[in-house]
């Protein structure tokens, strides 16, 4: 999926990109949301920065998720950020809130943009092997509170496979964003 991801153009990235911003943008839970967790496109990923810019245009506060130190659950901590200046150089050489940045609790998020190498329609995700997605999908979920936040995976459409491998610690995503469609996931028919 990587290499695939590398090959494609500039041009087509940004369409592509484009694409999955509108569909996003017309999601149900997005319309609804107050908060929305993003993250910042690294590598060849699908560019976040068009869904990021329609949010605030619709006056949801868009947070970023910044590794914390601390070994309490869960090690992603999501900040406010008004702006690319805002953001540093992170402890993985990616961009992530600087230090000014207010901390927003996770269960103060409506919906949360989850990046993958691939997803599929039962809601597994083939992540980048640190498990971040997993703990704080984990931790949202069992939350004294309550279970809240809509976790969707962000991605092109080539990213689906038919079936991810999924481990005991792998929590399963809501919906999957690509610039062709929408797949609400679950139980899938056999």
């Amino acid at each position: 999926m990587a290499s695939r991801r590398d090959e494609l153009s500039v041009e087509d990235r940004a369409r592509r990109a484009q694409a999955a911003t509108d569909i996003l943008l017309d999601l149900p839970e997005v319309a609804a949301a107050r908060a929305v967790a993003a993250f910042v496109s690294t590598r060849a990923e699908i560019d976040t920065a068009r869904a990021i810019e329609g949010l605030r245009r619709r006056g949801i506060t868009v947070v970023l998720p910044r590794v914390s130190a601390e070994l309490l659950p869960p090690r992603l901590r999501f900040h406010r950020v008004e702006g690319p200046s805002e953001l540093v150089f992170g402890i993985f050489g990616l961009l992530e809130p600087g230090p000014g940045c207010p901390e927003v609790a996770p269960h103060d998020i409506d919906v949360f943009m989850v990046p993958g190498l691939a997803f599929d329609a039962r809601g597994g995700r083939v992540g980048y092997g640190g498990g971040y997605y997993d703990e704080l999908m984990a931790y949202v979920r069992s939350h004294p509170d309550g279970p809240s936040g809509f976790f969707v995976g962000f991605g092109y459409d080539f990213q689906v496979a038919e079936s991810c491998p999924t481990g005991e610690w792998d929590v399963p995503i809501d919906c999957v964003v690509t610039d062709t469609r929408v797949i609400r996931c679950g139980a899938v028919p056999e």
